[in-house]
């Protein structure tokens, strides 16, 4: 099944974008885009969405991957099992060596801070047990609205709800 699946993204992708690339596109999740997929139907508006067609678009690919993008990859990799921090750090290790510091402390740390943040801030990993899982997203569930205080007022004449009338 997930060899047909690969036909039909190479059939609608192969203009656009590198057999190697489009190896990242999964009925399951989206390596490029960093995104697990709950059913069918979400994968489907998300290979047909404007984001991944921007990402594509702006050959990101070729960047080098943020540490929230190894964290993805580590855990979509052993999924649905999830894996401990030292199974994730192990596997940023073995799998990033090229795009990481030298130093193990500071990728220990910032994967740390990434991975609170992923729990903690924007809810898509979950901890059971010190055991890390991405969380199963729906194409119902909205982004969570921007906190009071971080846009600038300033920049929409000060007053919003006068914006809004």
């Amino acid at each position: 099944e997930e060899e047909k699946f690969h036909e039909l993204m190479v059939s609608k992708f192969s203009k656009s974008t590198p057999s190697d690339v489009i190896s990242l596109f999964k009925k399951k999740y989206c390596g490029l885009c960093c995104t697990k997929f709950s059913c069918e139907k979400f994968a489907w508006k998300h290979y047909h969405g404007r984001g991944h067609e921007s990402l594509i678009r702006k050959k990101t690919f070729r960047n080098r991957p943020l540490f929230w993008q190894m964290v993805f990859h580590a855990l979509i990799s052993i999924e649905p099992r999830g894996a401990t921090k030292d199974e994730i750090f192990d596997y940023i290790l073995e799998t990033f060596s090229a795009h990481i510091s030298d130093d193990p402390k500071q990728v220990r740390a910032e994967m740390d801070k990434t991975i609170n943040d992923m729990v903690e801030r924007f809810h898509n990993v979950v901890n059971v047990e010190g055991v890390y899982k991405l969380r199963d997203r729906s194409p119902s569930d909205a982004p969570k609205p921007v906190p009071e205080g971080l846009l600038n007022k300033n920049n929409y004449g000060g007053n919003f709800e006068k914006e809004k009338q």
